[in-house]
């Protein structure tokens, strides 16, 4: 319904709704280890991650998280 309504992407607490839409869909919710970010992501479970407790303790998170991995990474 939101989709044929025109949303550009939603924001989701759990990973089962990207699967039945065809816009992107964003995950929250203790998102606590990077092994945990890049297996939702591996599992295509979400398309992108929201992380805001781990930016808001670490502003620094999302780039020290790149430099983790290598280029060919999500982060």
């Amino acid at each position: 319904m939101m989709e044929k309504s025109g949303t550009d992407s939603i924001n989701v607490s759990a990973g089962t709704y990207a699967a039945h839409v065809n816009i992107p869909v964003g995950l929250v919710g203790r998102l606590s280890t990077p092994h945990l970010l890049e297996d939702l992501l591996d599992r295509g479970e979400c398309d992108y991650l929201c992380l805001g407790r781990a930016s808001i303790a670490d502003p620094f998170y999302p780039k020290k998280l790149s430099s983790m991995h290598s280029e060919s990474s999500r982060f």
